[in-house]
């Protein structure tokens, strides 16, 4: 089982080049997660800017980091105990990085966001890849998120897991079939 996390800004390419990735592949080799987690069922309406609702209290925000630590540690340590079974390439539609990078889409005060959450016991994946795409095609795909709040994003996701490796991060406006062949190639060195 290869664990694949993508991340990026809104607006960077994230669902396109998710549909194209799993596209690439036989049925039944890969699955895919998207990083959501509510006590509310799933609505059918896309969210187009999630950062109008204020930070939640900090108890509240507490809560939920342990929560979606508990669900993703739970989720790795029950498929790594069963020895990977199941699809070969898990694709996960963001992540936990995510609320590093971008604390207000998830409604977490920044220095929640800041305690040293990377050190709990969750599945760290294989292969982390984040778009980050030139500001001007972000925002001419995404004109609902306000300027500033897209220069914050980028910035952030440019900082986050610096230095780490299993990091693949694709920068250049690229076509969807380009990006899939990068990331494709990337797998390559990790399965």
């Amino acid at each position: 089982m290869t664990l694949v996390a993508l991340l990026g800004p809104d607006g960077s390419g994230k669902s396109t080049l998710i549909r194209e990735l799993v596209g690439s592949f036989e049925e039944g080799d890969v699955e895919l997660h998207h990083f959501r987690v509510s006590l509310k069922p799933k609505s059918d309406t896309p969210v187009r800017n999630p950062y109008t609702k204020p930070a939640h209290p900090a108890v509240v925000a507490v809560v939920k980091m342990l929560w979606w630590h508990a669900l993703h540690s739970t989720w790795g340590l029950t498929r790594r105990a069963r020895g990977g079974q199941g699809s070969g390439i898990v694709i996960f539609d963001r992540f936990l990085y995510d609320v590093l990078a971008d604390p207000r889409r998830y409604r977490v005060p920044r220095w929640v966001a800041d305690l040293p959450w990377t050190v709990l016991v969750w599945p760290k994946p294989d292969l982390t890849v984040i778009l980050e795409p030139p500001l001007d095609v972000i925002r001419a795909r995404k004109q609902e998120v306000d300027e500033r709040e897209t220069d914050i994003q980028l910035a952030a996701y440019r900082g986050l897991l610096s230095g780490e490796s299993g990091v693949l991060r694709l920068t250049e406006a690229l076509e969807p079939s380009e990006l899939v062949d990068r990331v494709r190639t990337a797998l390559a060195g990790v399965e």
